[in-house]
């Protein structure tokens, strides 16, 4: 049996809508304007929009860093690279696997193995990051998806000699 449990992905504030030759840098971070218990707008989602999207972060928490006229940034960013206390969701994950080997009588050496293994046994679904684009008015702070693969199941029936 394998569990794979892990806390969400730090996520990143991005920003865009500039000239990306500006200041030799092809990515700059957004702006965060308010603490850490207000960039959150509720838990995580219980239905899911994927059209739409389903809201997540405050989008009035998070902006571009200002723009000249001619979208060359006038500073960088306040956020960090990554926030550490601002994270995705959990991801977990169980496989499993049961194996039955067999001697075969009349030749010494000879097997017969059955194998079966199973891949993400519960069939776990966790919820995608939410859009980190601070340049994307429309679709930032929400998710639009889920992620984590179907239960998978294999047999397999192998001889030894």
């Amino acid at each position: 049996m394998i569990h794979r449990y892990r806390s969400g992905n730090p996520l990143a504030i991005g920003a865009g809508g500039w000239d990306g030759t500006a200041l030799f840098n092809p990515g700059l971070r957004g702006d965060i304007l308010f603490p850490r218990d207000q960039q959150i707008l509720a838990g995580a989602p219980g239905a899911l929009d994927p059209t739409n999207g389903t809201s997540y972060l405050n989008p009035e928490a998070f902006r571009n860093p200002p723009l000249t006229a001619n979208n060359v940034p006038i500073r960088f960013g306040n956020s960090p690279r990554y926030l550490s206390n601002l994270r995705g969701f959990m991801y977990k994950s169980e496989d499993f696997s049961l194996l039955r080997r067999t001697a075969l009588p009349g030749r010494e050496g000879t097997f017969f193995e059955l194998r079966m293994d199973a891949i993400n046994v519960f069939n776990r679904v966790e919820l995608q990051d939410p859009n980190t684009n601070a340049s994307d008015p429309i679709s930032f702070g929400k998710i639009f998806g889920k992620t984590g693969g179907p239960r998978v199941i294999q047999f397999t029936g192998r001889f030894e000699f």
